[in-house]
């Protein structure tokens, strides 16, 4: 005789509960950086992947070696960018501000003369010449995650500019987040 406490019976109702909790629960939280799509967006459009790092990269290389100062502002982090090493990050505002031709970070970016007008700068070229003076340039890109937060991080090369065989061929590491949707520039470092 059977009876409606048969463990197998039970068993076979809970599993099914069980997974359809548990696939629920992970959708609802363990993919919060594709849940910030905009609305109607496909699955695949600004996820923070290497390959939208590398093209922001690319984006940066190309407006650095075009000197367009505005363009190059609006790849930089809205929460600040630190410049250097152990340095504070500079508020958006300022960095807007120093991007102004003959600003500190424009002269850095675009204006070796500029630049070195500073002296702590007098054997530094600016990046843009530095780029310009190469004949090709290399990046590695990497991408981490870490406590639900992506960061990806650029070292960019130039090839064969003379002015860099004391240097070395790495100019510049960019250090990136991905907000509102897309990368933006939290850090650069310059050789």
């Amino acid at each position: 005789m059977r009876t409606n406490s048969d463990p197998n019976r039970w068993a076979l109702i809970l599993i099914p509960v069980a997974i359809l909790s548990s696939v629920s629960a992970g959708i609802s939280h363990g993919f919060r950086y594709y849940s910030d799509l905009p609305q109607g967006a496909p699955a695949t459009a600004n996820l923070p992947s290497r390959e939208s790092l590398e093209a922001a990269a690319r984006q940066f290389a190309g407006t650095l070696k075009n000197g367009d100062a505005g363009s190059i502002l609006q790849q930089f982090s809205k929460k600040g960018v630190v410049f250097g090493i152990d340095s504070d990050p500079l508020p958006w505002n300022k960095i807007k501000q120093q991007m102004k031709k003959g600003g500190d970070l424009y002269c850095l970016f675009f204006d070796t003369q500029c630049l070195r007008k500073d002296p702590s700068f007098q054997k530094q070229s600016a990046l843009r010449d530095i780029l310009v003076g190469g004949k090709s340039y290399r990046m590695q890109v990497a991408v981490e995650e870490e406590f639900h937060r992506r960061t990806g991080f650029v070292r960019l090369f130039v090839e064969s500019n003379p002015d860099r065989t004391l240097e070395g061929e790495e100019f510049c590491d960019l250090g990136y987040v991905f907000e509102d949707h897309a990368w933006k520039i939290s850090e650069v470092q310059y050789f």
